[in-house]
């Protein structure tokens, strides 16, 4: 049994869209973690506004 699935990984892996799948899986995590270091924390927003925001 463990032969048939060390086989079928194999078989897998070999593929060229499998590891497309895999890169393309890797790219987009780098790119939405990329995204969330440059993106504006509400928290910094809501202290540099709190004054103006109270007034209202």
């Amino acid at each position: 049994m463990v032969n048939l699935l060390l086989n079928e990984n194999m078989k897998i892996y070999q593929r060229l869209r499998t590891w497309l799948l895999i890169i393309g899986l890797v790219v987009t995590m780098v790119c939405f973690l990329i995204a969330q270091q440059y993106s504006v924390k509400p928290t910094q927003v809501a202290d540099a506004n709190w004054q103006i925001n109270m007034q209202q």
